[in-house]
């Protein structure tokens, strides 16, 4: 059973079923949207992983369309911001990778006063 060839895409919030299994589009973003648009719609992953389920975030789409941009952020080139705006600058560049830890992170640091013990493994 070979997926359904369509030319046209549907719209954000629209279903297509293939077989038994369901795909939803969730949100289409454009050349506009920030970094941090992007991430607004992959921290309900984050949030659920911190909640104990497995979670998984991928980037799809044609050679030059911007997937290693969204997910690793702008380009660095290894030395730190010298002061406060560039900082701000990098930060807001950030991609979904850099985000995640961040967010993951603040959440255990968050449990400090609980007895639970946390085992964090990523591959990227």
């Amino acid at each position: 059973d070979a997926p359904p060839r369509e030319t046209s895409a549907f719209a954000a919030g629209a279903a297509k079923t293939w077989g038994s299994r369901t795909f939803r589009c969730n949100a289409f973003l454009d050349e506009r949207s920030t970094q941090e648009d992007v991430f607004e719609h992959a921290v309900e992953v984050v949030d659920k992983v911190m909640e104990g389920f497995n979670g998984t975030i991928f980037c799809y789409g044609i050679t030059g369309s911007g997937k290693t941009y969204t997910m690793s952020g702008a380009p660095q080139d290894g030395t730190r911001p010298s002061d406060e705006a560039s900082a701000e600058a990098a930060e807001r560049g950030q991609g979904i990778a850099q985000r995640a830890a961040r967010r993951l992170f603040e959440f255990v640091a968050g449990q400090g006063g609980n007895s639970e013990v946390f085992s964090v493994e990523a591959s990227f």
